[in-house]
């Protein structure tokens, strides 16, 4: 709005000429245009230093109509920067977990257990190590932000190949974890991260978030080399 109005004045304090001006066209003395997207001999905007300002009637309802379009969408980015509430936040981030676990566990229940040892190379996670390594980190982000201590065993469930319903039940009772531990904690209070780097306890949140849609990347590519189809791609 406030650039709307700027354009409103500076029509007002220029001398309006007729349809027909044409006045000699000189260049800013820094070489800028004033604007993108219209005929560069329709407008030309004072500037400091310079001389000659011509413009037609039509071109300056089209750069009104252009400033009050950005004005709005200035107002509308400005809504969506606006920061959430703690509350908002935290279910905002359960809900994306959420959306990630489905696709996970939809995975886990389509790869056969004779496909869980399988690995794309060697020193690479395999099927099951992907899964389990999912599941206990859901643990352990979840024990960093106030959800209490990881289950002791979960620091083996890598070392093993777990079998398909023991690897749908551990990634399930993790993402429960992890979901209620975004919603409940408090987000802004101080933590150390990685490191030993200040930071938040909704850091471990969005790190959690961005972690799951990783190993999610890595499943699909893993289903996909082994001839299976993503679930929901179907």
């Amino acid at each position: 709005a406030v650039i709307a109005l700027s354009a409103l004045e500076l029509h007002q304090s220029l001398p309006i000429p007729t349809p027909q001006c044409t006045a000699p066209r000189r260049a800013a003395p820094d070489g800028l245009e004033a604007l993108v997207g219209l005929d560069s001999g329709d407008l030309h905007l004072r500037h400091p230093g310079s001389i000659n300002v011509g413009y037609t009637d039509s071109t300056m309802q089209h750069l009104l109509r252009f400033l009050a379009s950005s004005s709005a969408l200035a107002l509308a980015l400005a809504h969506l920067a606006t920061p959430l509430a703690a509350g908002e936040m935290g279910n905002s981030m359960a809900a994306n977990i959420e959306d990630v676990e489905g696709k996970i566990v939809q995975l886990a229940e389509a790869i056969p257990q004779a496909k869980y040892d399988w690995a794309p190379s060697e020193g690479v996670r395999s099927v099951s190590q992907v899964l389990m390594h999912v599941a206990s980190a859901n643990h352990f982000f979840a024990s960093r932000m106030g959800g209490g201590k990881p289950p002791a065993e979960a620091r083996d469930w890598e070392k093993t190949t777990a079998t398909q319903k023991d690897a749908v039940m551990r990634l399930k009772s993790s993402f429960a974890k992890i979901k209620d531990a975004v919603k409940t904690a408090d987000l802004s209070k101080a933590t150390k991260l990685f490191g030993g780097r200040d930071g938040t306890v909704g850091d471990f949140g969005l790190i959690a978030v961005g972690h799951c849609h990783e190993h999610l990347g890595q499943l699909i590519a893993y289903a996909r080399s082994n001839g299976i189809t993503p679930p929901w791609s179907q």
